[in-house]
C-alpha cells in the first residue's frame, strides 16, 4: 500500500440524527487495510490518553480518501479519573480533528447486560426536580433510551441525536458499571435488553455536572490564608457535619459577608473555596440585577434564589452576591427611589427564606460596608463577616511570589521582599498590574532589540554581496 493511505483522516461533521447514532464512516479503501473489521463491527477510537469513542464501523464509497465521519455519542473515560460519585473528574474531550488508523481498536461482539448502574444528568434544574418523585418511571425511560446504544463501563452517553420529545429533559447518562456474565471479559461491550435491571444511582443537573468536571482555572491566591481558612470551615460544616447538626438542632452558618477594599481578591477567594470544596457556584453581579421595568428586578432576584435552592438539593450550592451594597443600600441618607426600595425589600425577604434551605450558602461581597442597610447584617441574614484588610508587607510578598511563580528568576525571594517593602498600601490588583507592566515593557524591549538586530544583519549581508 502507498504511504499516503496511512495518513490521518480529517474528521468531517456528521448530522446529529437518530440514524447516525454511534456510527463511524470510513472511506472504502480502509477495508483493505482493516481486514479484520466487518460492516457493523464495534470499535474503540482513541481520542486521547484517557478518552475513547465507542461506535460501529461502516464503509462509505462516496467519501473521499482523506476524510471520515464519526458520531461521538458514547465516550469512555479512565476509571482512575473518577470522583467519589463515579463521575469523570475532568471534562471529557469531545472534539478531535483527525483520526489515524492506528487509533482503531476492534472489540468482540456485544453481550446482554444483566444489571446497569448509572447517573442521569438533566438539561435543566427544573427537569431534575420534576423527576425526583418518579424514579421508577425514569428508570424505564432511561432503559428504553439506552436500547439504541452499545455500552461499556465508565462511559458517557450523550442524547444529542435524539429529538426533544425523546430525551425527556436528559442531557447525558453516565454509565458506572454493567453486569455481565463472569465468564465474559470485563472490557466486553454490552447492550440493554428487556431483562436488564437499571438502577439510577445519582440524579443531577447539567450545571452541577459541568462545574464538578471543570470548576474553572482558579486564580492563585497569596496573603489570604486566614479568610480562606474561615470560608473553608463554613463550607465543611455543610459538607461533613450537615446531617449531625440537623439531628442535634444546630444551625450551621449559611450566610456570610466578605468585606474588603476593591481589588483585594474577594471574588477570587469565594471562587477558589467553592472549587476546592467541590460545590456549585451561582454568581450575581449587583449592578446587573436592576431592570428598567417595575417588578422585573424583584422577579429576577426570585428566579436566581429559586435556581440556587434547586441546586442545593443536589449538593452544597454557593450563591455569590457581588457588590451587594448596590442591591441593599442604606435607607434614610438621601432617600431611595421606589425601584431601589422594592429591590431591597425583596432581597431581605429572600435572605430570610434562604436561611431555612439546607445546603445553600449565601456569600455577599462589598467594599463599602457603611453603605449597606443595617437590616441585612442582622442575625439570620448576613450574620458572619469576614474582613480582608490592606495586605501587610509579608502578605504582599506572598502575593508577589504567586504572581512571579511562572517566571524563572534568580533570587526571587529577595526581589519579592524588596518590591513588597516599596509598595505600602498596594492590594492584589495593584501588584498584578505592576507585574504586567514590567513584563510587557521587557517584552517590548526584547522585540525591538530583535527587530533592530535583524535590520543590522540585513544591511551587513547587502554590504558583503559580491559584485557582478
Amino acid at each position: 500500500m502507498d504511504g499516503e493511505k496511512y495518513k490521518p483522516l480529517a474528521v468531517l461533521p456528521l448530522e446529529s440524527v437518530i440514524s447516525t447514532i454511534q456510527k463511524c464512516y470510513l472511506p472504502s479503501f480502509c477495508s483493505e487495510i482493516l481486514k479484520k473489521c466487518k460492516v457493523g463491527s464495534c470499535i474503540l477510537l482513541r481520542i486521547s490518553s484517557t478518552t475513547k469513542c465507542l461506535c460501529k464501523l461502516y464503509w462509505k464509497s462516496d467519501l473521499h480518501n482523506a476524510f471520515c465521519q464519526i458520531d461521538e455519542s458514547v465516550l469512555t473515560f479512565s476509571g482512575d479519573e473518577r470522583m467519589l460519585m463515579g463521575l469523570p473528574r475532568q471534562t471529557v474531550n469531545r472534539t478531535y480533528k483527525e483520526l489515524s488508523l492506528e487509533q482503531i481498536q476492534v472489540l468482540s461482539s456485544c453481550v446482554d447486560i444483566r444489571d446497569l448502574h448509572l447517573s442521569v444528568v438533566f438539561e435543566n434544574v427544573s427537569d431534575n426536580k420534576r423527576w425526583q418523585e418518579y424514579i421508577d418511571t425514569l428508570q424505564d425511560i432511561v432503559k428504553d433510551i439506552l436500547k439504541l446504544y452499545i455500552l461499556v463501563k465508565d462511559s458517557i452517553v450523550y442524547t444529542k441525536n435524539l429529538n426533544q420529545w425523546q430525551k425527556f429533559g436528559i442531557y447525558c447518562i453516565v454509565i458506572h458499571d454493567i453486569g455481565v456474565l463472569k465468564t465474559v471479559d470485563a472490557s466486553t461491550i454490552g447492550r440493554v435488553v428487556s431483562g436488564t435491571q437499571v438502577s439510577v444511582v445519582h440524579q443531577l443537573s447539567r450545571v452541577w455536572f459541568e462545574q464538578l468536571q471543570n470548576p474553572g482555572p482558579g486564580t492563585p491566591l497569596g496573603g489570604l490564608d486566614g479568610p480562606y481558612q474561615t470560608l473553608q470551615e463554613i463550607m465543611c460544616q455543610h459538607k461533613l457535619y450537615q446531617q449531625a447538626a440537623w439531628k442535634l438542632g444546630l444551625r450551621p452558618c449559611r450566610q456570610v459577608l466578605v468585606v474588603g477594599p476593591s481589588g483585594c481578591g474577594k471574588t477570587s477567594l469565594v471562587r477558589n473555596v467553592t472549587a476546592d470544596c467541590e460545590a456549585v457556584l451561582v454568581s450575581v453581579q449587583g449592578p446587573e440585577v436592576y431592570c428598567p421595568r417595575p417588578g422585573d428586578t424583584e422577579g429576577w432576584l426570585r428566579d436566581v434564589f429559586e435556581e440556587a435552592s434547586d441546586l442545593a438539593q443536589e449538593g452544597v450550592c454557593v450563591l455569590l452576591l457581588d457588590e451587594v451594597d448596590s442591591l441593599c443600600p442604606r435607607r434614610g441618607v438621601g432617600g431611595l427611589t421606589p425601584h431601589q426600595a422594592r429591590a431591597s425589600a425583596q432581597l431581605l425577604t429572600l435572605l430570610d427564606r434562604a436561611d431555612q434551605i439546607r445546603g445553600l450558602v449565601v456569600i455577599a461581597t462589598t467594599n463599602r460596608p457603611n453603605a449597606l442597610d443595617p437590616a441585612i447584617r442582622r442575625p439570620g441574614r448576613l450574620e458572619t463577616e469576614v474582613h480582608i484588610g490592606v495586605p501587610t508587607e509579608n502578605e504582599r510578598q506572598q502575593i508577589l511570589e504567586v504572581l512571579l511563580s511562572p517566571l524563572l528568576i534568580q533570587e526571587k525571594s529577595q526581589l519579592c521582599n524588596r518590591i513588597a517593602h516599596l509598595t505600602p498600601g498596594y492590594v492584589g490588583a495593584d501588584l498584578s498590574l505592576l507585574c504586567q507592566d514590567v513584563f510587557l515593557g521587557r517584552y517590548r524591549r526584547k522585540v525591538f532589540y530583535c527587530m533592530d538586530h535583524q535590520v543590522v544583519q540585513k544591511r551587513l549581508w547587502l554590504v558583503h554581496l559580491p559584485l557582478q
